[in-house]
């Protein structure tokens, strides 16, 4: 997480912050070939990492953590919420203690399960693509740039919950419930309503 964090720098600045962050030491004052054999002996860093296997079934996941997860995924790139959607997926109680543990515990452990969850849900998405339009097209072409530039955000923003205030047909007392469903479920219904045109609104 935190060298994904490494920017501005050129790339022998950046191979030795690396390097400083996996070891907790500071090598300021090595002259060349010092350098270079450090550099050498931590190549691995540029190997992909490989993961423990992941056994996860991700098709059984409720609705509301669905959201959570795409919520993590937007805020920042996904490794650097990397904690906090494997605490999401694998569902512990205490969510703080639980992000300071996972950041403490070799990455190797669950990179697997952070790569899975990416995958299936591009997957999903792709599958489901019908259902994410994000309203651009609603907007009128008269409004100023400007204007639907900021609508579209504010339509981003609130997508998933736009799909849970549909199923909800605005009531908040069902929000908890329908939190609680497969995701499955609930893509599979949204696109029946869409496709029949069940919902003329």
């Amino acid at each position: 997480m935190e060298i994904s964090e490494l920017s501005d720098l050129t790339p022998t600045e950046f191979k030795l912050e690396r390097i400083s962050i996996v070891t907790g030491e500071y090598y300021d004052e090595l002259d060349e070939d010092e350098l270079d054999e450090l550099i050498n002996s931590f190549d691995w860093l540029d190997a992909p990492i490989k993961g423990d296997e992941c056994s996860i079934r991700f098709n059984t996941m409720k609705w509301g953590v669905f959201i959570d997860i795409n919520k993590f995924i937007a805020n920042k790139i996904p490794i650097q919420s990397f904690d906090k959607i494997v605490t999401v997926v694998l569902g512990y109680d205490d969510f703080i203690g639980r992000c300071i543990e996972i950041r403490e515990e070799p990455c190797t452990k669950y990179y697997s399960l952070l790569e899975g969850v990416l995958k299936y849900r591009d997957k999903l998405i792709e599958n489901y693509d019908d259902l994410f339009d994000d309203g651009s097209s609603s907007i009128e072409d008269d409004e100023p740039e400007e204007e639907k530039s900021k609508q579209e955000v504010v339509q981003s923003r609130w997508a998933w919950e736009s799909l849970t205030y549909q199923l909800a047909e605005g009531d908040i007392t069902k929000i908890q419930s329908i939190m609680e469903l497969p995701h499955l479920m609930v893509f599979n219904w949204l696109t029946m309503v869409k496709d029949l045109k069940l919902n003329q609104q």
